[in-house]
């Protein structure tokens, strides 16, 4: 199972965001490197899993352009959709329904504090709880 492999380094790169709000690409670069040997190793369905990634590609670059999403978020996205998720639509609709419900708990924590308009929400930390909850099931 990938996940005790890849757990120490959503962690890390979860609390790196919430504290700099900043994903660092060594972090990514690490999460790549396990994931790709472990997927080369057990065998992968590159060419399903290369749909998704494009289909969220796309997806990410409309909320680049048009919601001020994070390039170092859009990076971390591809990395779990191309090696991490599995490939299936049941796994992609729980890890984004999971990774939907914990933003929105995120950004209601957040801004009740401080009604601001202008907030930067870490999506680390949302991203790697619903990584873990996909790879429980």
């Amino acid at each position: 199972m990938m996940l005790p492999l890849i757990f120490p380094i959503l962690i890390w790169l979860s609390f790196r965001d919430m504290k700099s709000h900043r994903i660092p690409n060594n972090g990514l670069a690490l999460l790549f490197s396990v994931s790709l040997a472990f997927v080369l190793l057990r065998g992968h369905p590159w060419p399903q899993h290369c749909v998704a990634t494009g289909i969220l590609l796309i997806a990410s670059a409309l909320a680049y352009v048009f919601f001020g999403l994070g390039m170092g978020d859009i990076k971390f996205l591809i990395i779990l959709t191309l090696l991490v998720i599995p490939a299936n639509p049941t796994s992609y609709y729980w890890f984004f329904g999971s990774f939907s419900l914990t933003t929105l708990f995120h950004v209601i924590v957040s801004t009740r504090c401080n009604l601001s308009r202008n907030i930067s929400i870490p999506l680390a930390p949302s991203l790697s709880m619903a990584t873990v909850f996909v790879l429980f099931l």
